[in-house]
């Protein structure tokens, strides 16, 4: 608002300003990243803007743990194709290790290789940046930590006077109810299964969309993704390789990193395409318009397709509307 005034905001948008700013969290970040072998290159480093970085990211204060992931076929086109036409393409820091490292708890991570499985699945190499990868096997070194597997929390138990939390309520594997004490009960699963328990045990008041009072539940958000398919004549993208998060991107167009003067509009995308893999059954679907959906031809589409066909996409600035949460 401060650069193009209230009435860029649409009505019914939910706007509120961060509690804290990007450069208390900085630290917090730079020592998580190093825990979880995040792999990238500082686009600007102590106030410096880098070579080969993300030039619009904020100030960061030490380089990444580990070096950016290898590009692949798909993103060295796009990387290519961005310079020709000024853009600043980048490799997306990555929480997959590129390299074999030993994390700040002395944990021991594995270098991702690439298998082309890294999407949905569980890494047997131990490069996810996941915590039963790079956290876990720290903890479970204590006498006093204990993993409870096969078991859901059902709501967090408060004190008499509603304002501190003693512990938990869970199900075991057998369907048994069972209660944890705890000094300290953290809520730190997706942002919806958070709500789902907060109201579950009571905290906060929950958000009332015809009164527009309350808190839990208000203002949810997700990503805005949108995209189109890409179909090459004649390329080779090997993708039954690559990594979940092996993506090359711009960020020319994200958030107000340009000029949005009489667009009527906020925000931005950040442009990307991803060298994850392709499953050879659920990435069948993506044929060019016009394919037999069946038999020989089908067949002979899909070898094509599997090489030649891609996808690029934005990951969009998501805003909470009023209308939206009615």
């Amino acid at each position: 608002m401060k650069r193009y005034g209230k009435q860029q905001i649409a009505k019914g948008v939910i706007l509120q300003d961060w509690g804290v700013t990007y450069d208390e969290l900085e630290p917090f970040y730079d020592r998580f990243e190093k825990i979880a072998g995040v792999s990238g290159k500082a686009g600007k480093l102590n106030g410096e803007v880098i070579e080969g970085g993300n030039p619009y990211e904020g100030n960061r204060s030490s380089e990444y743990p580990l070096p950016a992931l290898e590009s692949m076929r798909l993103t060295d086109i796009f990387a290519e194709g961005a310079k020709k036409i000024g853009l600043k393409p980048f490799m997306v820091p990555a929480g997959q290790a590129s390299r074999a490292y030993v994390n700040p708890l002395g944990v021991r991570m594995g270098p991702c290789t690439y298998c082309g499985y890294c999407l949905y699945y569980g890494c047997g190499n131990f490069s996810k940046s996941s915590p039963n990868a790079c956290v876990i096997p720290a903890l479970m070194q204590r006498s006093n930590f204990t993993v409870l597997t096969e078991s859901a929390v059902l709501r967090a138990n408060l004190a008499e006077d509603g304002k501190t939390a003693t512990g938990v309520s869970y199900l075991d594997r057998n369907k048994q109810e069972w209660e944890q004490p705890a000094d300290i009960v953290i809520l730190s699963a997706f942002q919806m299964q958070n709500v789902r328990l907060l109201l579950l045990s009571k905290i906060g008041v929950p958000y009332n969309p015809v009164t527009k009072t309350g808190v839990v539940g208000r203002a949810y958000s997700f990503q805005t993704v949108s995209g189109a398919a890409i179909h090459f004549k004649d390329e080779n993208l090997n993708q039954y390789i690559g990594a979940g998060a092996l993506s090359s991107q711009v960020d020319d167009w994200n958030g107000d990193n340009f000029d949005h003067t009489g667009l009527g509009f906020i925000g931005g995308a950040g442009i990307l395409v991803v060298a994850r893999g392709a499953r050879p059954i659920g990435n069948a679907d993506a044929l060019p318009p016009g394919s037999p959906r069946w038999g020989k031809e089908w067949k002979k589409a899909y070898t094509h397709a599997f090489q030649n066909t891609t996808f690029i996409f934005g990951q969009g600035t998501s805003f909470s509307h009023r209308r939206l949460l009615s």
